[in-house]
């Protein structure tokens, strides 16, 4: 199907013109607590292509975050395949899916879980750092990107001694350093004023228009949502479009 007709509760039927970037397919989970097993996606279908932005909305308790930890990886279906260029990520095992995560995938989260004993810059190497890069290579990327948000002062400052806003201005970068193919986001501008919000949204349609890099955004924000091409929401378990 073309990009422009493409919905998100589609199935084997629905095969695109071109490969998606994203293809999660049958997708089901569940969760057991005290005895008590609930069903949050089941038999959910999803195609997402390359340079795509898409926001999903609705009320808490619908299954958005837990859509964007099987999307990331971050938790394992219980059934189902999620591909990603090409690559079925379901099937990789633990080590290999890491390496996979930290060079292909960036995540941004409400609370931006900085390590406090670091620095600034620091954090925002640690990516590049893991991943075995030459430290005067992700210092000159970090520098880069922490600049360009308006961060040049703070480079070496502490980041408790960051504001809110400048600390996920700072995890923001620390997402995209390693220039992923795609960048996932869980309620980014959920603990910010309006103006710190405002400058992280012109800075993903940045990424976006810059990089093509897909975004995929979990937002009860609508300025934010308003900046994707695409909204979703999860209805009876499965992705479906809004708007």
């Amino acid at each position: 199907m073309d990009r422009e007709k493409s919905t998100g509760d589609c199935g084997p039927e629905a095969g695109p013109d071109k490969l998606p970037l994203i293809r999660m397919e049958n997708i089901s989970k569940s969760f057991t607590t005290n005895g008590t097993t609930v069903s949050v996606l089941d038999s959910l279908w999803v195609d997402i292509h390359e340079g795509e932005t898409i926001a999903i909305v609705g009320e808490s308790g619908i299954g958005k975050t837990t859509f964007l930890h099987v999307l990331g990886t971050l938790e394992r279906p219980d059934k189902g395949r999620v591909s990603l260029a090409g690559a079925d990520v379901t099937a990789m095992k633990n080590a290999e899916l890491a390496s996979f995560r930290n060079h292909f995938l960036g995540f941004v989260f409400q609370f931006h879980y900085l390590l406090p004993e670091f620095s600034t810059l620091e954090n925002v190497m640690m990516p590049g750092l893991i991943a075995g890069m030459k430290r005067v290579e992700i210092k000159d990327a970090a520098e880069s990107i922490l600049m360009r948000m308006g961060l040049k002062e703070r480079l070496a400052n502490r980041v408790v001694d960051l504001s809110g806003g400048e600390q996920q201005r700072v995890a923001l970068a620390r997402a995209i350093v390693m220039r992923p193919k795609i960048l996932l986001a869980d309620e980014p501008t959920g603990n910010l004023d309006q103006k710190n919000s405002s400058q992280v949204h012109e800075f993903l349609a940045e990424l976006n228009r810059e990089f093509d890099m897909t975004m995929v955004v979990v937002t009860h924000n609508p300025r934010l949502a308003d900046y994707m091409e695409r909204k979703m929401t999860i209805e009876n378990k499965r992705l479906v479009e809004v708007g």
